[in-house]
């Protein structure tokens, strides 16, 4: 204390518990600090809507990066040259950095249904796939061509978080089912349209949300099935996951499952 009685807290500094993250399709590296008491106390008392939830996580993660690539200056560079996939990557660097290795995990026996309570060190579940493509990732178009539709082919891309905001942005105010099967396409950047009228080379992107999933709706399931695939085999393959085998306590089934990482954090952040 002073003379005059008050208390005065000394100069202190926080060892705050680093982690270094590459990102799968942007192949950017961060460092990530541990969440602070005052953060984990604020997305406990947070109440959001599936549409806020997206956005917040982004936010928690900028918050977080003490180290950046010099291509990322602002929280707009950050969205808009990084995908959902680097996300995930990130939101793994800050659950481990924040709540280390080892957590309790619920799995449910695909044989009897027996819930089997199991210690997962999340490290030794973790996989990751780097894009090595001859472009950046979100740089890259594959051209679909459409047998339900004649002179009409889907352009295929990676979408940006930027991409995912606005969409989302747009459908605050949607039903969850419509959104979460927007959110599905937006994988398809647009329809292109190659008519006869048009000037040599030009063609009509349809580019509105709602007339691509119209458009969408109309297809055929054969080319469903063809742009899933073009998707699947030119980006999805890339990204993290965390998989993990469980022999079942009761009948001894080997279950292997897909740990969701954003559900898992916030189980932690409650803990």
């Amino acid at each position: 204390m002073n003379r005059d009685g008050i208390e005065i807290v000394p100069k202190y500094e926080v060892k705050y518990p680093k982690y270094e993250v590459v990102t799968p399709h942007s192949g950017y590296t961060y460092t990530i600090r541990s969440l602070k008491v005052s953060e984990e106390e604020a997305l406990k008392s947070s109440l959001l809507t599936p549409t806020e939830l997206t956005g917040h996580l982004n936010e928690i993660l900028w918050s977080v990066l003490i180290n950046k690539p010099e291509e990322i200056k602002t929280f707009s560079d950050f969205l808009n040259k990084n995908t959902p996939r680097d996300r995930d990557a990130l939101m793994y660097g800050l659950y481990h950095v924040t709540y280390k290795d080892v957590h309790n995990y619920d799995v449910s026996c695909m044989e009897c249904n027996t819930i089997n309570s199991v210690k997962v060190k999340f490290g030794d579940s973790f996989s990751m796939i780097q894009w090595k493509g001859d472009t950046p990732i979100l740089e890259k178009e594959i051209e679909v061509p459409l047998n339900s539709i004649d002179n009409c082919s889907a352009i295929v891309k990676q979408p940006s978080l930027a991409m995912e905001k606005k969409l989302l942005d747009d459908l605050k105010f949607s039903k969850a089912e419509d959104r979460d099967k927007q959110i599905d396409l937006l994988s398809v950047d647009r329809f292109e349209f190659d008519i006869k009228e048009n000037i040599k080379g030009k063609k009509d992107g349809i580019v509105d949300r709602s007339n691509i999933k119209k458009i969408w709706d109309d297809l055929l399931p054969e080319d469903r099935r063809t742009i899933e695939k073009v998707y699947a085999d030119n980006f999805g393959k890339y990204g993290v996951q965390l998989k993990t085998t469980v022999i079942c306590q009761r009948c001894q089934h080997e279950n292997e499952t897909e740990i969701d990482l954003v559900s898992q954090f916030f189980r932690s952040v409650y803990e």
